[in-house]
C-alpha cells in the first residue's frame, strides 16, 4: 500500500470510524488519493496532501436490481476518468453515477454505460437539482 499512488478500498469489515481510518491510512502511506466505497452510502475521498477529506452521497436514481460488480464498477470508472485528466473529487463524481447505472442491470457484467450516457445523465441530474 505505501508504493501506491491510488489506493481504492471497500468500506465491508471497517465497523465505525470510517473518516479516521481514511485518515491514519494517508498519515501513514503518503498516498496521493484515497477512496473508500460505501455501497449506498456513497465513498470517502481523502487527499491527504491537500489534506481534503470529502463524503460523497451515492447517486439515488432508483431502479437496482443487483448490486454484484458495483465496487468494480466504481474503481474502473473512477481510473477511466482519473487517466483523462479530471480532478479526483470529478472523477469519483462520475465514478459513482457509472456504479449507480451499472447496478440497474440484472447481472455482474451487465449494465455499463458508454460516457457520452453518463454525462448526459450527469447533466440532466444537475439540472433537476436546480
Amino acid at each position: 500500500m505505501e508504493h501506491a499512488d491510488i489506493l481504492f478500498l471497500s468500506d465491508e469489515g471497517i465497523p465505525s470510524g470510517k473518516r479516521d481510518f481514511v485518515k491514519t491510512l494517508g498519515a501513514r502511506y503518503h498516498n496521493r488519493v484515497i477512496v473508500l466505497g460505501m455501497g449506498a452510502r456513497g465513498a470517502i475521498l481523502h487527499l491527504p496532501a491537500e489534506n481534503v477529506l470529502l463524503e460523497m452521497p451515492a447517486f439515488e436514481i432508483g431502479g437496482v436490481k443487483n448490486t454484484a460488480g458495483a465496487g468494480d464498477a466504481l474503481f474502473s470508472g473512477y481510473l477511466h476518468f482519473h487517466l483523462k485528466g479530471l480532478s479526483p473529487e470529478d472523477a469519483l463524481l462520475r465514478a459513482q453515477l457509472f456504479a449507480a447505472l451499472k447496478i440497474r442491470s440484472g447481472g455482474a457484467a451487465q449494465g455499463f454505460v458508454g460516457e457520452d450516457e453518463l454525462e448526459e445523465m450527469l447533466k440532466r441530474l444537475k439540472s433537476s437539482r436546480g
